[in-house]
C-alpha cells in the first residue's frame, strides 16, 4: 500500500472539516493548508513533514508570533486528525516547537 501523500490527506482532512465544522473554520484551515502545500514537494508523504518545514513556513511574511501560532496549530490539528482516523501511526509534526 502507497503511502498517503500530504495532498491527499489535506483534501480529506479537508473534505471532513468542511461537512463538520463550520464555514468560516473551513475558509481559515483550507487557506492556511493549502499554503503550506504550496511550500513543500507536491508529492511528499505526509509522514515525511518534518518541524523545520512548518517552523520555515509559519514565519515567512514577517508574521506576529500569535499568527505562527495559529499556522503550526492548524497543521498540528490535521495530523493530529489523521493519527484519530489511523492514517497515520504519529504525527510527524506533534513535537513542533510553538512560538513563545
Amino acid at each position: 500500500m502507497a503511502k498517503l501523500t500530504l495532498k491527499l490527506l489535506a483534501h480529506d482532512y479537508l473534505l471532513w472539516v468542511e461537512a463538520n465544522r463550520s464555514d468560516s473554520s473551513f475558509t481559515g484551515k483550507q487557506y492556511t493548508i493549502q499554503s503550506f502545500c504550496k511550500t513543500v514537494p507536491e508529492n511528499i508523504k505526509a509522514d515525511a513533514v518534518t518541524p523545520a518545514q512548518v517552523i520555515r513556513w509559519a514565519g515567512k511574511n514577517r508574521v506576529s508570533a500569535s499568527t505562527k501560532h495559529a499556522r503550526i496549530m492548524a497543521l498540528k490539528v490535521m495530523f493530529n486528525w489523521a493519527v484519530d482516523m489511523e492514517l497515520l501511526e504519529k504525527n510527524p509534526i506533534g513535537k513542533t516547537p510553538m512560538p513563545t
